[in-house]
């Protein structure tokens, strides 16, 4: 049963997603800030949207719309 946030698969994939960006800081001098800065705000963004969703959970919609701009995340930080 889902009672909150913390409850939902795709908060704790996309937390974990965070966490990795994290160890991103290991890079490359040349890579670090732009990478790693990127990575870091797309996957924080996933986790942001998701959570602001479940607050608005009770307007479908509303819902709807932030799991769409965790998708658009997730899709930034796969290009990084």
């Amino acid at each position: 049963m889902i009672k909150t946030v913390l409850d939902l698969e795709v908060f704790n994939l996309s937390y974990k997603l965070a966490m990795i960006s994290a160890s991103s800081r290991s890079f490359s001098k040349s890579e670090t800030y732009s990478l790693t800065d990127q990575i870091t705000r797309s996957s924080r963004s996933i986790l942001a949207n998701i959570a602001e969703g479940w607050g608005k959970r009770t307007y479908e919609n509303e819902f709807k719309k932030h799991l769409i701009y965790a998708i658009g995340s997730l899709e930034e930080a796969k290009v990084g």
